[in-house]
């Protein structure tokens, strides 16, 4: 198993919103930044983990879906919840 592959539940998610190749986390943040414009990261702030999404001159969040607070424990949990967070804002989009 590839240790940077995104979690299976994800996979069809993206898969569904066009992605194509191998789902690793790196490959999957990368095609959001060029399909969808989302530049996202994650930043170590004291002993927990912060992600972030920009586009079009400010920071996104969902609108519509009430998503918990963009502190993570460690980097692992905040790279899924940052997929997770990306897929909907994504959706949100093009409804």
């Amino acid at each position: 198993m590839i240790p940077d592959l995104i979690p299976v539940k994800y996979i069809s998610q993206v898969r569904r919103l066009g992605f194509k190749g191998c789902p690793t986390f790196y490959n999957v943040f990368k095609w959001f930044r060029r399909k969808w414009k989302y530049t996202s990261w994650i930043e170590q702030v004291n002993n927990q983990f912060i992600y972030k999404i920009y586009a079009r001159g400010s920071f996104h969040r969902p609108i519509h879906t009430p998503t918990p607070s963009p502190y993570c424990s460690n980097y692992e949990k905040a790279q899924a919840q940052l997929l997770k967070e990306l897929i909907t804002i994504v959706k949100e989009i093009e409804k």
